[in-house]
């Protein structure tokens, strides 16, 4: 914590110097012959766009000096006739560190791209002006921009301010991912169908727990494999109607669901899961390396992922791409009084992408964004890479028959280099596109559509980060370590306390520090924001 507040400190003294030197040390060149047409059509011009991209998803493709001969970046500078050049970030604290120290030095790129325009570690850029109004720019240069993107999308806190566009967004395909997978060969096992209820799922993993469900002789599997800041791991929530992350209306006001009555039933729940061995004793510092080890290691019947990685996961457990008998895909599960979703329906965002203000010829910025967005080649470049070399077209359909690098052949995850980290759009391998051609699409598919079934509305998902937040982060509506919330549930489950005076202490306490008072910034936003 200490480390984020420092980095947010030398953000804000940084940032309007910042904003003046920028210009100076901005690398955009002033167009030579013309740009990207409106229509998505190739720009004429090759014009220099620099690119500072924060992916902690994929952080060893690239250092600075691979970017500029990769194949792949060649590729799309030829498709798109600008001149770009890209440095990656691979998220965390170190990036963070890193971000600071480039505001303070106006070592600046033309395009960042970042979490969110009101995101901890440029704290205050909007209001002091470091990021560009491309509101005007966006409706006269790239109108098609505008139309690609849903009109919820562009209204985001994450993306606008006070009616003002800051951000182009990347974007999910399918916004709602998150599903529960399960042991399909398990649950055959044990002779029983997909778990509909809370209660079929306690049933399963009951059998599980007292057999030995990958054979090695030892009965050491756990029912859902859980990891630490409940991280893909929070489930059973919303079988109870409520949501560690979610607020919701109640007699009048905008409150967190974690300090509602319903949210003691879910932790009386999750004590019980405990208790009974169904979960993984380590659920409270078990990284994520570990989590997916116990996974892919025959130790788990059931998790928490998103639909778009199926495929992925399936991989771990078989070598024929098409065998979908042993992982299966589930919906929500049903509580006791018909609750049933995993989490708050998303807008979708992936990552948004800033302009420093000082940038010149922004306008050249915002066009390849249109083009990124709407043209033909570009689409295909992000969804399948290089034409004849990862892919090509016989009569107009693409194939990866005859091709020295076929798509479903990369290593190393190499697809994702033009479907993710290049991908100006955001999340390329969940196109419909891509999973068309995929061995599991219509599992895939299948998935999403479960996913979007388990995403109940949530008025959360356009909720800022209000200033008692930034000030308090301990009473967030959130699952990070040092939250007055996950404090409370490691102590309940672990028997410190009971859940009775665990939770009961909890929201005295977060109401003391402050809560009492979020709840009416929150509510007074929610009346400002809806309309109600």
């Amino acid at each position: 914590m200490k480390v984020k507040q420092t980095v947010s400190a030398l953000v804000l003294a940084a940032v309007l110097p910042a904003v003046v030197l920028a210009g100076c040390g901005s690398k955009s060149e002033p167009a030579k012959n013309g740009s990207a047409a409106g229509d998505g059509g190739k720009p004429a011009a090759a014009h220099k766009i620099s690119f500072l991209l924060v992916n902690p998803t994929i952080k060893d493709f690239f250092s600075v000096s691979q970017t500029k001969d990769n194949e792949y970046v060649k590729e799309l500078k030829k498709l798109s006739g600008y001149d770009l050049s890209f440095e990656f970030l691979p998220g965390g604290e170190e990036t963070n560190k890193q971000l600071a120290i480039r505001f303070a030095a106006a070592d600046l790129p033309d395009v960042i791209r970042t979490t969110d325009i009101n995101a901890t570690v440029h704290a205050g850029a909007v209001e002091q002006g470091a990021f560009l109004d491309l509101t005007p720019l966006i409706d006269k240069y790239a109108p098609n921009l505008k139309k690609a993107i849903p009109e919820s999308v562009w209204k985001s806190p994450m993306v606008s301010k006070n009616g003002k566009i800051y951000a182009i967004p990347a974007m999910w395909p399918n916004p709602d991912t998150r599903v529960i997978y399960y042991r399909k060969d398990w649950l055959a096992k044990a002779g029983m169908s997909e778990p509909k209820t809370i209660d079929d799922w306690v049933k399963f993993f009951e059998y599980v727990k007292n057999n030995d469900m990958n054979g090695d002789g030892v009965k050491d599997e756990v029912g859902f494999a859980f990891r630490e800041q409940m991280s893909y791991s929070d489930l059973f929530f919303g079988s109870f109607g409520v949501h560690p992350n979610m607020w919701t209306m109640q007699d009048s006001q905008f409150v967190p669901s974690m300090i509602t009555p319903k949210m003691k039933d879910a932790v009386t729940f999750w004590k019980m899961l405990y208790d009974k061995g169904y979960v993984n004793k380590n659920m409270f510092t078990n990284k994520a390396g570990d989590w997916d080890a116990l996974i892919r290691s025959n130790k788990a019947a059931a998790w928490l992922h998103d639909a778009g990685n199926y495929q992925s996961w399936n991989s771990a457990f078989t070598k024929e791409p098409t065998d979908t008998s042993i992982l299966g895909v589930a919906p929500a599960p049903v509580g006791p009084n018909g609750d049933s979703f995993l989490r708050g329906q998303k807008l979708g965002i992936y990552y948004v992408n800033v302009i420093p203000s000082k940038v010149k010829n922004p306008e050249e910025i915002v066009k390849y964004f249109e083009w990124a967005y709407t043209n033909k080649q570009a689409a295909d470049f992000f969804h399948y890479g290089i034409e004849n070399v990862n892919y090509k077209k016989v009569d107009g359909k693409v194939t990866f028959d005859g091709v020295p690098k076929p798509l479903p052949g990369l290593k190393d995850n190499e697809n994702q280099i033009f479907q993710l980290l290049l991908n100006a759009r955001g999340v390329g391998y969940e196109d419909p596109e891509v999973l068309a051609l995929s061995p599991v699409g219509a599992t895939v598919q299948d998935a999403f559509a479960k996913a979007k079934k388990s995403a109940v509305k949530d008025d959360t998902a356009n909720l800022p980060t209000l200033g008692l937040m930034t000030q308090k982060p301990e009473l967030q509506a959130a699952t990070t370590t040092g939250t007055l919330f996950m404090d409370m549930f490691a102590k309940a489950l672990t028997g410190k306390e009971s859940v009775d005076t665990a939770f009961d202490n909890f929201v005295s306490e977060w109401k003391k520090r402050g809560g009492d008072q979020l709840i009416k910034e929150a509510t007074e936003w929610h009346k400002s924001f809806y309309g109600k």
